[in-house]
């Protein structure tokens, strides 16, 4: 937190990925937000209300408008066209995957954070390492490709730039030291990037749809959101067009006509443009 003019100021929480960084950025994950807060240990009503209010709000639009890991993946679906199908009954089983991924990173920040209250939660803490200010956090990939490997990357531009610190002759030798020596965090943090890429590369917004716990948590105030989606009955002809383009594999010819607040739509409105007779749009409320 910092000052301008004098006046003190923090960061605006949202309900995406976008991994901490240092203390003065003006945007950061409420999730990440929830986690540091248990952590220290302070009750996060603000982080909690963000997800509340951005899901009653406006369902997971933010998941289509703002997550900057959205656009990551939105950038491999073009690299490949060519994207594999996922069958029904594979997608609606892998849904549940994310809620799996909120419910365990929340399992160990409340656990932790109630322990830390009661005064009964230091060996805990020091037992989880660098999991105790994020167990999610800690293995993110939007955070390991936007945040760990910018680091690295100009750590190495430096190597071969000859500015100390990290300035030294260059051998093989080095270079498989330096791998061995990677820690084991670091070591499963890319090993779920690498993942999370491929599984984006040949399917649609793979990590949105079955493993995203910000999405997970929106997702279950999204059920009520204002913000929706309304299917004309008189112009519908129900030819599928909307469904074969929507990113989240939502069947929209399925969902109530007069106003559809799926919990997997991230309303990214690519049904709306690939509708010819203009059948569907967005209500509010």
């Amino acid at each position: 937190m910092g000052a301008t003019l004098g006046v003190a100021r923090s960061p605006i929480a949202l309900p995406i990925l976008l991994t901490l960084g240092n203390s003065d950025k003006t945007v950061v994950s409420a999730l990440d937000a929830i986690q540091e807060m248990l952590a220290e240990p302070i009750l996060p009503w603000m982080a909690l209300a963000v997800f509340l209010l951005f899901g009653i709000l406006a369902g997971r639009a933010t998941c289509g408008w703002i997550c900057p890991f959205g656009l990551v993946q939105d950038l491999l679906a073009e690299i490949n066209p060519k994207r594999r199908e996922v069958s029904l009954r594979t997608h609606k089983g892998s849904l549940k995957l994310k809620y799996g991924i909120l419910g365990m990173t929340l399992f160990v920040s409340v656990s932790l954070g109630l322990s830390l209250f009661y005064g009964l939660g230091g060996e805990y803490k020091v037992a989880l390492g660098v999991l105790a200010r994020g167990p999610f956090s800690a293995l993110s990939p939007e955070a390991t490709l936007l945040g760990v490997l910018p680091i690295l990357s100009r750590v190495i531009l430096l190597y071969f730039l000859g500015i100390p610190p990290v300035a030294s002759p260059l051998s093989l030798d080095l270079v498989w030291n330096r791998l061995s020596s990677m820690s084991w965090l670091l070591t499963i943090r890319l090993a779920v990037l690498i993942l999370v890429v491929v599984m984006s590369f040949y399917i649609m917004r793979a990590w949105c749809r079955y493993l995203c716990p910000a999405g997970a948590f929106l997702a279950i105030s999204s059920r009520f959101s204002f913000l929706g989606l309304r299917r004309n009955l008189l112009r519908c002809n129900r030819c599928g067009d909307c469904v074969k383009v929507c990113p989240m594999l939502v069947r929209i010819t399925e969902q109530p006509w007069e106003k559809m607040t799926d919990p997997e739509c991230i309303m990214c409105l690519e049904c709306v443009d690939a509708c010819n007779v203009r059948a569907i749009r967005p209500t509010f409320p």
